[in-house]
């Protein structure tokens, strides 16, 4: 550690999922703490959220890669071992984990989807300092490995990881400590 400056990232997930959201980190950077932000593309509001970005120079960008509650940026026919019936994503990291571990979901389309969602964010002049995902879901195989693979290629120099206290900590459900775990 020694001399080595230490800088503190306050990070607002979700930016692009809806108008609501943009606003909230938009004031949360200009008359708060918020340092950096993470752009969804396939988000509802995504034009919204690159306006955003244009009123706030300062604020550092992420993409916050989505495989979940959300609905593809490709069309649902061309990444089909990601999509729901409903040509949706699943609707929780429940969900999607349950898949991967059945091995149902297939990496040439998680590499397709998520290649998407960064062209996306690239072809709205936004450059990525990192990458991270809904829910945390980047961690999980195949996932995880497409994500390394594509910061890599497009040269985004970070990808968070998260970090819980404990596995066991405030889980709700029987399954979330098994996740955790898993992560």
């Amino acid at each position: 550690m020694g001399d080595s400056p230490r800088y503190l990232v306050v990070n607002a997930d979700d930016l692009g999922l809806h108008q609501d959201i943009n606003r909230g980190i938009r004031s949360a950077h200009t008359e708060g703490i918020v340092t950096s932000t993470s752009i969804v593309a396939s988000g509802s509001a995504f034009e919204d959220a690159c306006r955003v970005l244009e009123d706030c120079p300062a604020l550092d960008v992420g993409v916050h890669l989505t495989l979940i509650e959300e609905r593809p940026v490709l069309d649902p026919w061309v990444v089909p071992s990601l999509v729901t019936s409903d040509r949706v994503f699943p609707s929780s990291y429940r969900a999607l984990s349950e898949r991967v571990f059945r091995r149902a979901v297939n990496r040439d389309d998680v590499a397709r989807e998520l290649r998407a969602q960064i062209e996306r964010v690239l072809e709205a002049g936004i450059v990525p300092s990192h990458v991270d995902s809904h829910q945390h879901v980047h961690v999980l195989e195949p996932i995880r490995q497409v994500a390394i693979d594509l910061a890599e290629e497009y040269r985004i120099p970070f990808i968070r990881v998260p970090s819980f206290e404990s596995p066991l900590s405030s889980w709700r459900r029987l399954p979330d400590p098994v996740f955790r775990i898993g992560l």
